[in-house]
């Protein structure tokens, strides 16, 4: 496929955007689209759905708790990024920053339509603009996230807040609520309030648009000191953003929580900077979520890894409850890395340690307090058990998968509702496991009940959606229903490149696997091996060049295509097929510190052994 091959830095003539009408700031606008002032690794992404104001990045790295003290070399970098636009009609901007594809972006709202409606946030071909005047500084480090402004903005610092990524409103219970006649400040109540009740509706569309007419009532007065609330908010978007598979945007808007926490905690006393650092590791734990989505492992890792450091530095001097659901977010998050990168022991350990946390802080929740408060940990757990069951799935002991994804079912039933997209998610997954036993029926009525799930919460263009259609796909394969398996892989392709904008994302492979063994199964080998070189390709990009799904798709390439002959009986692939199995063999042998792949290695030796003598023949 071509559209992954072409994708590089890409030269777009700047021209102004024009959206909503916000003040003017002294600051002059420039047409340049960014001059970086030092070595510095810079992406230009295809494209975008927003625009963003003028802004200076200032990228640096000092040793924190995590980053390797012996590597003599210090990265700093200075980027400019202006209002640009692409020749297609989007907006966007992009770099490479310490934790991954910083997109720095202003959120603000429409002033008469909601730029995220469902027509606009399903159709791949939506195009809409935003202008915002004045420029931003930021710098960024592993460690502190620093936002100031050039704008005549004096925000005073209101209290600590932030916004938990598990709840499902913004009464976060280290939110400071205000009670207050000012006219104002009770215009921003309801609209918060109105995008707590578009939550629980699970209309995140709604939800999200009333968060940005919050944050755009901010900016119009910015004499109002919220700039903690504004965090807690920006934070909500950002996962709300990330629900809808809009991961630039959710990256934008948990960039700026982050820099308006942290920079509060630099301006506040001792007395609130335990709970304001409480809320940075909890923006930390979100943007580990998007990067693992994103298939950005090392970037997640890093994250969490930052998270930890952040807790353990108010470790006894915060509210533990708060700590405790968090460090058990950071352990679930790192299991997942871990087991995206095949290490399955260690990220057994981490998903059993969060599952322990949350045991032991949940039974005292549930004895204390009311149902409805209780329902956040409880939903933490279901997502600890899911996480297990996925562990389980991959090790192939399909009854505890099972097992665990009954569990996770019906907490998130009980306390979500049977609607709501985790039960979709984990009834996806129960369907995968059923279709492994050979229970076809069953499996089919848990797929579909996710996919109309995914479809009534998320709509058609989102990743949720697009993974139940693979799953259903499958389905038909293994019944040996493969024209049929063939049209939904398609569809499915579709979406995807829709959801990721034209992106290679590490979701692909798993689609061109898909396609390239329903081939294999009709004995279309030609178009097999195409599909196979697709997925190869997508996973080198996404993942570390020595991931062992790469050795496991070179071994099974190599199997596939060592016996194919032509008429003559004259091997077609026989170079290609040794290539494959030296590369593979490389691999394993790169993970074979303790002889755990000793079999693999053997027989990849033997039959590269095998295929050395037929070419010499």
């Amino acid at each position: 496929m071509n559209l992954f091959r072409t994708k590089g830095d890409m030269a777009h003539q700047a021209t102004p955007s024009r959206a909503y009408e916000y003040p003017a700031r002294s600051s002059p606008q420039r047409k340049n689209y960014f001059v970086p002032s030092s070595n510095s690794h810079l992406r230009r992404n295809s494209r975008s759905a927003c625009t963003t104001s003028s802004t200076v990045l200032t990228l640096s790295s000092p040793n924190s708790s995590f980053e390797d003290p012996s590597s003599p070399e210090k990265r700093d970098a200075h980027l400019v990024y202006y209002d640009v636009q692409d020749d297609d009609g989007e907006n966007c901007q992009a770099g490479y920053g310490c934790l991954g594809e910083w997109i720095i972006n202003k959120f603000s709202p429409p002033s008469r339509k909601d730029a995220f409606s469902p027509a606009v946030a399903h159709s791949p071909d939506s195009r809409y603009q935003r202008r915002i005047n004045g420029i931003r500084h930021s710098v960024i480090t592993p460690t502190k996230l620093e936002l100031t402004s050039t704008s005549c903005e004096n925000d005073l610092t209101d209290g600590c807040s932030c916004s938990s990524t598990s709840e499902s409103s913004l009464d976060s219970p280290y939110i400071v609520h205000k009670e207050t006649t000012n006219p104002i400040m009770q215009l921003l109540e309801n609209i918060l309030s109105m995008a707590s009740k578009a939550e629980d509706d699970c209309n995140i569309n709604a939800a999200i648009g009333h968060l940005e007419n919050y944050l755009y009532q901010l900016h119009h007065h910015p004499n109002l000191s919220l700039t903690s609330k504004r965090a807690a908010v920006l934070h909500k978007l950002g996962c709300l953003q990330w629900q809808c598979g809009r991961y630039r945007l959710s990256l934008c808007a948990l960039v700026e929580a982050c820099a308006a926490f942290d920079s509060l905690i630099k301006d506040s006393g001792s007395d609130v900077q335990p709970t304001l650092k409480l809320a940075s590791a909890d923006v930390l734990v979100s943007m580990g979520r998007l990067h693992l989505s994103k298939g950005e492992g090392a970037a997640a890792m890093h994250c969490y890894r930052e998270c930890v450091h952040r807790l353990s530095s108010v470790q006894n001097q915060c509210d533990r409850a708060v700590s405790t659901r968090i460090f058990a977010q950071a352990c679930n998050g790192a299991g997942r890395v871990l087991l995206a990168q095949g290490k399955p022991s260690p990220a057994l350990k981490r998903f059993k340690r969060a599952l322990k946390v949350q045991l032991g802080y949940n039974v005292e929740d549930i004895a204390a307090v009311s149902f409805n408060t209780a329902r956040v940990p409880l939903q933490e757990i279901a997502e600890t058990l899911s996480n297990l069951g996925r562990l389980y799935e991959e090790q192939n002991d399909l009854e505890m998968a099972m097992v665990c994804y009954f569990k996770s079912s019906r907490i998130i039933s009980t306390a979500l509702g049977p609607n709501h997209v985790d039960a979709g998610e984990v009834s996806n997954r129960l369907g995968r496991i059923l279709h492994k036993l050979g229970r076809f029926s069953e499996a089919d009525q848990a797929i579909r009940r996710a996919h109309q799930i995914f479809m009534n919460n998320l709509g058609e263009h989102h990743r949720n959606t697009a993974a139940a259609m693979l799953s259903l796909g499958m389905l038909y394969a293994s019944q040996g229903k493969h024209k049929r398996a063939q049209t939904i892989y398609h569809q499915v392709l579709k979406v995807q490149h829709a959801t990721f904008n034209g992106e290679v994302h590490a979701d692909l492979a798993l689609v061109f696997h898909c396609i390239a063994t329903s081939y294999e199964g009709s004995f279309k080998l030609e178009k097999a091996i195409h599909y196979y070189n697709e997925e190869l390709f997508v996973l080198k990009t996404c993942l570390h060049p020595y991931h062992l799904d790469i050795a496991k798709l070179l071994h099974h390439m190599a199997m596939v295509t060592m016996n194919i002959v032509d008429n003559d009986g004259n091997y077609l692939m026989l170079q290609e097929s040794i290539e494959w199995l030296e590369e593979a063999a490389g691999i394993y042998q790169h993970h074979n510190q303790s002889n755990a792949f000793h079999k693999e290695m053997q027989y990849l030796n033997s039959s590269i052994q095998k295929l050395r003598s037929r070419q010499i023949s």
